[in-house]
């Protein structure tokens, strides 16, 4: 399984894993899962150090391999979406990464008690 960690609470976060569902290659048969790192799933499946403040940004684990974070979570999800989208994964830089994850709490915070992503694809989001 593919996994996707991303802040939960964070606004900007839950955007980008919306985006990257709408981006995602249909074709795929691997498809992502998504979790937030403050999740049941991430306590069973993350190191500490991964889920423990200040977080280092999103994090991707493929098939139960070694954990990749930040922008190289990012580019590790090239894969993922359509070819014609692709740039978007190389788009960043490590320091224009880390500054955008710094400040990315300015973008608000997500109600734990609405229901932020669709049912078309609720089953990708890991408890």
């Amino acid at each position: 399984m593919n996994i996707l960690f991303y802040d939960g609470p964070c606004a900007l976060c839950n955007f980008t894993v919306k985006m990257i569902v709408k981006l995602e290659d249909a074709n795929k048969v691997d498809k992502l899962y998504f979790a937030s790192i403050q999740s049941e799933t991430a306590i069973n499946v993350l190191d500490l150090k991964l889920r423990t403040p200040p977080l280092m940004g999103v994090i991707i684990i493929e098939n139960g391999g070694t954990p990749k974070v930040g922008v190289d979570a990012v580019k590790a999800m090239k894969p993922y979406i359509r070819k014609r989208w692709t740039f978007l994964t190389f788009m960043f830089s490590a320091k224009m990464y880390m500054f955008i994850a710094k400040y990315r709490h300015l973008s608000g915070e997500v109600d734990r008690d609405s229901c932020p992503f669709s049912k078309d694809y609720s089953s990708r989001i890991l408890p």
